[in-house]
């Protein structure tokens, strides 16, 4: 869960600078993903601790946090000036994180255990990951594209 997390920021928004006019909103969005980070890490935490079926307080933080986490990326993205340069790229990869998201949430409404549930979070960070990978791998020029 914290690879999938670290993977889609960093791969994503790190060193990529907003657009000047949206520098505020840029530097303010920043919060809500670190709040939903650090309940994130307290909802795996929690979920790991329980092992088995998850009272709805635990999966609900869990869910909540890491989906509030990825619409959080996914919002920040548009903000980001390459956004522009390669708008084959990034529009896709946003519809994917706010799809993400809300699988992720649909993962609330189930009453999986501990290992589904931390399971699903996995595969449904991961899947930005790769549709970002399979991506780059089609873009023609990648050494601009891994600079910007």
């Amino acid at each position: 869960v914290a690879i999938g997390l670290w993977w889609i920021y960093f791969d994503l928004v790190s060193n990529r600078q907003p657009v000047s006019r949206r520098t505020q909103v840029w530097l303010y969005l920043h919060f809500p993903l670190v709040v939903a980070m650090a309940a994130g890490g307290a909802g795996v935490l929690a979920t790991v601790e329980a092992g088995g079926p998850l009272a709805d307080e635990v999966r609900w933080l869990l869910v909540g946090s890491l989906a509030a986490a990825v619409a959080s990326v996914a919002v920040i993205m548009t903000t980001l000036e390459v956004r522009r340069a390669h708008a084959d790229f990034y529009p896709p990869a946003e519809i994917v994180l706010f799809a993400s998201a809300i699988a992720i949430v649909g993962v609330g409404r189930t009453d999986w255990g501990a290992k589904t549930s931390l399971a699903a979070m996995a595969a449904l960070l991961l899947a930005p990951v790769a549709m970002g990978i399979m991506l780059w791998l089609r873009h023609q020029d990648r050494e601009s594209f891994a600079m910007d």
